[in-house]
């Protein structure tokens, strides 16, 4: 992101990498190329720029599409990420701390926790309204756990948000879900 004195007020994002993203039946036809990827080419971007900027630390923005856990696993440690969760993910505790002259292999993950649909159907309660820098006002509820399919042990802040009702009487609207690898946003940070 780039500020120019020109325009104070504004920022402009700089392109810093792309790839070109070629389907897999033109790949077969015998055009020499390798098929590769979204998740594959924007890992090798990610690799680069970390490379390049290794005492940077990075927010990735990502589709729900790019949740798979060959990227994420895979992310530098200066990476963090945030994106749309789906609505049934396998959500797990973190494992309990090994207790002494146990046998056995250590758990490498807790129990499973409810699906982030579930999990708000049954905490009606929870949510606390959330003001956005534009004004806009959502109702949130977040908790932490272990995406196991997609990132393994590292953790993520997982976010429900859903509209306000307008007026008294009003339902509110359907929720959806958000995480991020960084466990210090606020809801209203990931939800921005």
């Amino acid at each position: 992101l780039v500020r120019v004195p020109l325009w104070p007020n504004r920022v402009f994002a700089i392109p810093v990498g792309a790839r070109l993203y070629r389907k897999k039946k033109f790949c077969r036809k015998g055009s020499g190329h390798v098929f590769r990827t979204k998740p594959q080419l924007l890992l090798e971007m990610l690799l680069q720029l970390a490379e390049w900027l290794p005492e940077h630390r990075f927010l990735l923005h990502v589709d729900g599409g790019y949740a798979s856990g060959e990227l994420m696993q895979s992310l530098p440690k200066n990476v963090q990420v945030v994106g749309r969760m789906r609505f049934d993910a396998a959500l797990y505790d973190r494992p309990p701390k090994r207790q002494r002259r146990r046998r056995g292999r250590a758990p490498e993950r807790g129990k499973r926790l409810a699906q982030p649909k579930l999990h708000v159907a049954h905490r009606p309660g929870d949510w606390t309204v959330v003001t956005l820098a534009n004004g806009k006002r959502y109702e949130a509820q977040s908790w932490a756990g272990l995406w196991w399919t997609v990132f393994r042990e590292r953790p993520v802040l997982v976010v429900a948000s859903r509209r306000v009702p307008r007026r008294k009487g009003d339902r509110p609207g359907e929720a959806q879900f958000f995480y991020t690898t960084d466990l210090t946003m606020t809801p209203g940070q990931v939800l921005e």
